[in-house]
């Protein structure tokens, strides 16, 4: 629902820990949204767009900086 949205992005936005069941994590290569009405899509808070939209990022066109005690997906580091 909206309002479960609303409360999801809201805590997100405040740090707070998220309730697995209200969450869906998908890995995927390329997404495709499409709404019944148009949605707008914001990234970083502004509007670039309008649904549907195409979401895909490049391999290996991401760097994350991380603390190195993060416990993460268990990938190697780079040394050096």
């Amino acid at each position: 629902s909206k309002w479960t949205l609303a409360r999801v992005w809201a805590n997100i936005y405040r740090g707070a820990a998220q309730d697995p069941a209200s969450v869906e994590i998908l890995r995927v290569r390329e997404l495709a949204i499409s709404t019944d009405p148009q949605q707008p899509v914001s990234v970083d808070g502004e509007v670039v767009a309008q649904t549907p939209v195409t979401i895909s990022v490049a391999a290996e066109a991401l760097r994350l900086m991380v603390p190195q005690n993060f416990a993460g997906s268990g990938s190697p580091r780079p040394t050096g």
